[in-house]
């Protein structure tokens, strides 16, 4: 089957063919505790890349103070939206814009949290929980997850704004949120940022690796 699906993707033009990374963040890689996956990658020539993480937490006892910094964090309205669009065109185009907009559209525009700075947004975080209609992300582990379930992620700020706490009180605003909005065991999915994310509290909960396979070398190795 692998060999069919090589075959079809290079008569098609592809170059490189990855484990994981797909649109919705199904999965950023092949999980780490199925042990048969990477030996079987291997044999079949991909190669290991690096390593992304889930984690997790109940939001039982969360509590984040209200920041001083000079900026608004809220749910996003529908006078938001085209703001919200331009934003993620410039700051992340490509599939988090995608990701977003297309949740944005399914389920309405409370689905992010955005940061506004003098009425521009400079910010998001996708919040999902009981309830979404078009479960991306984390929210594909919401059955192991349990009842009352909530998934952060993907979020980011403005290239102009990053190391200066934006971020940091940005995620505080939306995990403050998700708990609000009464979810208990909540995910940030597919991050290296284990020490930004842990400082809320978040432990690792799975590892992915990522691989991918040259179709390109692969077929010279075939000749």
């Amino acid at each position: 089957m692998l060999e069919a699906s090589v075959d079809n993707l290079r008569a098609k033009g592809v170059h490189t063919l990855v484990v994981g990374m797909d649109s919705g963040h199904f999965l950023p890689g092949a999980p780490t505790d199925i042990a048969w996956i990477e030996p079987w990658l291997l044999d079949n020539r991909f190669s290991p890349g690096g390593e992304a993480v889930d984690l997790e937490r109940d939001m039982l006892d969360y509590d984040f103070p209200a920041s001083s910094l000079p900026e608004e964090r809220r749910t996003v309205n529908e006078e938001d939206v085209v703001k919200l669009d331009a934003f993620l065109q410039r700051e992340f185009p490509g599939r988090w814009h995608y990701d977003v907009m297309r949740k944005v559209e399914a389920e309405g525009p409370s689905t992010v949290i955005s940061l506004f700075i003098e009425g521009d947004c400079q910010g998001f975080a996708l919040l999902q929980g009981e309830g979404c209609t078009l479960p991306i992300g984390g929210a594909v582990w919401r059955a192991d997850l349990g009842t009352n379930w909530g998934s952060l992620g993907p979020i980011g700020v403005s290239k102009s704004l990053r190391g200066q706490g934006h971020g940091y009180s940005l995620l505080g605003s939306a995990l403050m949120e998700l708990k609000r909005r009464g979810a208990r065991r909540s995910i940030i999915d597919w991050t290296g940022l284990v020490s930004f994310y842990g400082a809320h509290g978040f432990v690792i909960n799975r590892r992915y690796r990522s691989y991918r396979l040259n179709l390109l070398a692969d077929r010279s190795l075939e000749v």
